[in-house]
């Protein structure tokens, strides 16, 4: 059953790199514009400035992923690619960094519009203006995602005794908190890159 649940959250990691590796490869047009007069006249999604913030902090995220393929190698593969203790190192510091410039790319904190994503979810009816709302809702999980990860960290250091029972419960919330990122990151990666559809 551990073999299971290890291959399983492996190839799920893979298919989310892919996936949004894909799209990031697919907008590469769009990030390679020239610099206009004014880059800094708007941090925010859609401007010169904010669509590379938004782009090259969804590139780290991906790669901070990558600590969770090194760690399931088999130790002798570990070793070769530096030790888990190097890739946990990679993962924070890229997962900080591009949760940073997400966040900002979505208008934290002076021009964010969706502290109520769900009224702009509808899946019924709604079509592709009706899957808006997922951006925001990324943008509010990503907050919850890096602070688990802080404690996570925390509690790594101390997985002694109780500890390492709390730590356990941390992981699956860890898990499903980083999972919801990238799945309602990529559903804003659908309507940005493949129907070319601006959020508000």
């Amino acid at each position: 059953m551990l073999l299971f649940t290890k291959r399983w959250v492996l190839i799920s990691v893979l298919v989310f790199m892919l996936f949004i590796l894909y799209f990031i490869l697919a907008d590469i047009a769009n990030v390679l514009t020239p610099i206009p007069l004014d880059p800094f006249r708007s941090l925010k999604g859609g401007s010169w400035l904010g669509y590379r913030l938004g782009y090259y902090g969804t590139l780290l995220l991906v790669i901070s992923m990558s600590y969770s393929v090194v760690k399931r190698l088999n130790p002798s593969q570990t070793k070769r690619v530096g030790g888990n203790r190097l890739w946990l190192s990679i993962h924070i510091w890229l997962a900080i960094l591009g949760s940073l410039m997400v966040l900002v790319h979505a208008g934290f904190p002076f021009d964010f519009r969706y502290y109520d994503p769900f009224k702009y979810v509808r899946l019924a009816g709604g079509g592709v203006a009706g899957l808006v709302g997922f951006a925001g809702l990324a943008t509010l999980i990503i907050p919850f995602a890096l602070g688990s990860g802080f404690i996570g960290r925390y509690l790594f250091k101390r997985t002694e005794g109780g500890v390492k029972a709390v730590f356990g419960y941390w992981h699956v919330l860890h898990i499903i908190l980083t999972g919801a990122l990238y799945v309602t990151g990529i559903i804003h990666l659908i309507l940005v890159v493949w129907f070319r559809f601006v959020t508000l």
